[in-house]
This record gives C-alpha cells, sequence and structure tokens, in this order.
C-alpha cells in the first residue's frame, strides 16, 4: 500500500512513494502498475495526479508504457538486491588522499563543529563576536532589500562589487578612519574572513614568512596556513603589537624576508589593546626599512569609550605598504556577511582576479541594499544607538566584575569593541572544569587560552556583552562569582 508523506504536491508525494518502492525492491523490473483512473480511486486522488506522476517516473527512466497494456518497471532498471548489497558492503572504500591545506584547516573547524553540535545552551553566554540586536536597524534592512532588485543587470558584475557601495565605502573610511582612498581601490568580500583568504592567496607563496600578534585571530592564522606560510609571533602588551621586539630582516628573496605582518591596532583580538601613535609610526618605520605589507585588521573600530579615535594606519601611510580590511558584521550584523578590502594600486588587479576566481562577486541585492542603507541618516543614527547601547552594557560588565571579585580578577580591553579580557587567578590547567561547571549553571563561557601560542599561565575569559542585556551581564557575572568559588572556595 502506497503511504504519501504529506509533503509537498500531491504528485511528488505519490512520485516518491513509488520511486521508493523500485529503489527498495518492492517493485522490481517487468512489475506492472495500475491503471491510473484504478489508482486515483483506491488513493482518493485525482486522474491528472497520477497521470503527472506516471510522466516524471518515465522521464527519469523508472518506467515505461506499452500500447494497450499500461505501465511497467522499467527493464533497464536494475534493482541492487540484498545479495549484491551484502556483497557491495564487502568492497574496502578507496582511500582519499586531502591536500595539506585542508589538512591545516580540519582542527579548527572540528572544534568549531563541536560547538554547534553542543546539546547545551546556556540561558547566559558571553560568546564574543556577537552583536546586539536592534529592531529598527532590521526594520529598516527589510524596507531596503524590498526595495532592490530593480536596477541590477542580470549579468555578472565586476568582481570589486557595486560601484556604489564602493563610492559610500571609501566616503565612510576617509571621514572616520582617515584612510585616504579612491573607490576603485576597494574590493567587497564576503566578510572579512574571505579578505584574509584573498590577501593570502594573493601575496603569499609556500614557505613565505608571515608576522602575526601573540594572541590573535584564529582565522588569520588558517587563513595564512592554508597556503603554507610559515607563521611567526611578535608579543602583544595592554598597547597591542610590540614594535619593539619586531625582527630586521634581509631584502627580499632572503629567507629571513618577512612577506606580510597582520595586526588588529585599534582594538587587539582578544586582548583589547589600542596601538598608540608611536607605536603605528614605529611599525610603519619597520615596515618601509623592510620592505614588509601591513595586512591592517579594522574589524570593530567604531566602537570607541574613551578617548579620541586614533587614525588608522593605513591613513598615515605614505608609502602604499598597508592593506586596510573592514568587516560589517560588527557595526551591522554578521548575517550580511559583508566586508571590505582597500588596496594599494598595484593589488587591485590581481585581487580582482582572485575574487573573479573565487565565486565571480558577493551577492548583489546585499550590496546594493547595503549601499543605500550607509548613505542614510539612518547609519548614522543606528551607530550612535548601539554606541550608546554598547557603552552602557560595558560599564555594567566592569562593575559587576568589580563588585564580585574586586581584585581577585584583572580587566583587560575596555576602552573599545565588544568584549574584554578578564584575567582571573585560577590557573589554566582548571579550565575544562570551570567551563563544565559554568555550563552546569547555564552560563557560557569562552577562554582565551586557544589564541596564544604559549598557554597562559592563568584562565583569561573573553566576555562578550553586545548580546546581553544589562539584567543578563550582572546575573551572569553573579554566576560566574558562584562557579570559580566552587574551583577555589575562599579560606575560611
Amino acid at each position: 500500500m502506497l503511504k504519501l508523506s504529506g509533503q509537498g504536491p500531491l504528485y511528488l508525494q505519490l512520485y516518491r512513494a513509488i520511486q521508493q518502492d523500485i529503489l527498495t525492491g518492492a517493485l522490481i523490473s517487468g512489475d506492472q502498475l495500475p491503471a491510473s483512473r484504478e489508482l486515483a480511486k483506491t488513493l482518493s486522488l485525482s486522474r491528472n495526479v497520477v497521470v503527472q506522476c506516471y510522466e516524471q517516473l518515465a522521464s527519469e527512466g523508472y518506467i515505461h508504457s506499452k500500447q494497450g497494456a499500461g505501465s511497467f518497471i522499467s527493464d533497464v532498471f536494475i534493482h541492487l538486491d540484498s545479495s549484491m548489497t551484502q556483497e557491495s558492503a564487502q568492497i574496502p572504500q578507496p582511500t582519499v588522499e586531502i591536500s595539506q591545506n585542508a589538512k591545516s584547516m580540519l582542527p579548527m573547524w572540528e572544534q568549531y563543529r563541536l560547538d554547534l553540535q553542543n546539546p547545551i545552551t546556556p540561558k547566559i553566554d558571553f560568546q564574543y563576536g556577537n552583536v546586539g540586536v536592534d529592531h529598527r536597524l532590521e526594520q529598516q534592512l527589510r524596507t531596503n532589500l524590498r526595495n532592490q532588485g530593480a536596477g541590477i543587470s542580470p549579468n555578472y558584475q565586476h568582481p570589486a562589487g557595486l560601484i556604489r557601495l564602493r563610492e559610500v565605502i571609501a566616503k565612510y573610511v576617509r571621514q572616520y578612519r582617515g584612510v585616504n582612498c579612491r573607490a576603485d581601490q576597494i574590493l567587497i568580500t564576503n566578510g572579512s574572513q574571505e579578505g584574509l583568504t584573498i590577501v593570502a592567496q594573493m601575496l603569499l607563496n609556500p614557505g613565505d614568512s608571515v608576522i602575526m600578534e601573540d594572541p590573535g585571530y584564529r582565522g588569520a592564522t588558517q587563513s595564512f596556513k592554508s597556503v603554507s606560510a610559515q607563521i611567526s609571533t611578535v608579543n602583544v602588551d595592554r598597547f597591542g603589537l610590540c614594535t619593539e621586539e619586531l625582527p630586521v630582516t634581509e631584502g627580499r628573496g632572503s629567507p629571513s624576508h618577512v612577506k606580510l605582518l597582520y595586526t588588529t591596532p585599534s582594538h587587539q583580538f582578544p586582548t583589547g589593546g589600542v596601538m598608540p601613535l608611536e607605536r603605528r609610526i614605529a611599525l610603519l618605520q619597520w615596515a618601509k626599512s623592510n620592505q614588509v605589507m601591513i595586512l591592517e585588521d579594522d574589524y570593530d573600530s567604531e566602537f570607541r569609550y574613551q578617548g579620541p579615535p586614533i587614525e588608522s594606519i593605513h591613513g598615515m601611510d605614505d608609502s602604499s605598504q598597508t592593506i586596510y580590511m573592514g568587516t560589517f558584521s560588527k557595526i551591522i550584523s554578521p548575517v550580511l556577511r559583508t566586508g571590505f578590502l582597500v588596496l594599494p594600486d598595484q593589488l587591485i588587479e590581481p585581487a580582482c582576479a582572485i575574487q573573479w576566481t573565487h565565486n565571480r562577486h558577493s551577492p548583489l541585492v546585499i550590496q546594493q541594499m547595503l549601499g543605500e542603507y550607509l548613505d542614510s541618516v539612518h547609519f548614522i543614527r543606528h551607530l550612535r544607538r548601539m554606541r550608546k547601547r554598547y557603552s552602557e552594557r560595558r560599564t555594567v560588565l566592569i562593575e559587576a566584575l568589580d563588585e564580585h571579585f574586586g581584585d581577585q580578577i584583572r580587566v583587560h580591553g575596555t576602552n573599545a569593541g565588544i568584549h574584554l579580557t578578564a584575567w582571573t587567578s585560577l590557573p589554566v590547567e582548571r579550565e575544562s572544569e570551570l567551563i563544565q561547571i559554568a555550563l552546569d549553571h547555564g552560563l557560557g563561557i569562552h577562554t582565551v587560552t586557544s589564541l596564544y601560542r604559549k598557554t597562559p599561565k592563568n584562565i583569561g575569559l573573553l566576555m562578550g556583552y553586545a548580546n546581553l542585556a544589562n539584567s543578563e551581564i550582572r546575573k551572569g557575572v553573579k554566576i560566574l562569582a558562584q562557579c570559580v568559588k566552587l574551583i577555589d572556595p575562599p579560606p575560611h
């Protein structure tokens, strides 16, 4: 008896039911199907539904018709009966050798996959990188999105992106980040991760040397490893990259030459340090003397709470040795998956060639919608609104940590961004225990250990606060203090 699934059009439900019987051997080559009128009456369907189903099965070769005789299971369909299936199961599967590129990516993906599959969803989660919900932003984006599409060409476009969006971005980074650029120097990417991959493929050959901050962003590490680059690190302190530790290298072509330096100067990830002017100047002088390209990741510089904004490194560079990378994941939403690169003139065409090979270009409807939104008063209002909201939540978090921990915890990176780091006095060996106890109490916490090349001595927490209400922040810190006491109870 055929059973319909109830999912989709009736003719497709019937088609799938008959197809399943054929594939499982309930119907075999030469079996005759009921006449369309008969089957329609049996299943209480219209004859047109059955006829449409039979036509679909015939078009795919499952059945054939004989004039005046009816429809039959096709003679050319070979059913894998149970004996054949058992025999096939004994044949060893071929070994597929994956590339070194894929192997280098697997460990990080494995950890992320496990996080996605984690059945425990904490009630309060200090997840870093998440952004706050802004209902006015959502409404405006929905309105803008409904109005898009009519003016976009149905053909492929330039891989650098729609000129309207690039013009708006050029205006924005000139005004707010001191980045002196033209629209044709901008390449639209699917978020900062694609930007990192494009830069890695454009500049690095296997064995080339890259300098990164320690601790630093794992996504950048993966992009550089994917092209078999050699990664070395320079320490950071509360002011970001320690420029006095940068190595002196020989010229291009020498074994010691560094090809690229990756940095997050406006809000070092994950420590939150802001690189002062004198270090930015020192970094540029070092890059010029050593012929090194700088990749400046300015991922959340819009959110600064203490002191005036510091000009981007790119804005200070007069030698075209800086690539500026930005993203709209933090200031608008990661749902858009939109970022950009500001490229020196000599790198525009190579970057476009790589982008064209990757995915032709980023989604055009999103680009058009984003260009319209960024050029409106709604965007500036949104930015001001979120700065105020995040500043309040940051203050609540700092006050709660002080209330429950006092001098038992050290807080860094509080003057910018949407996360801070909090160093506990607990030894790093108790990290897994603390994470599990917190989960048992409905709290999600995230540590910085994996972001360091050399494991730190104590447990450091990376605490995102952008998408938590003030009450959730206070409650979360209170729970955290209780969890820490379970591991390290105070002396009596």
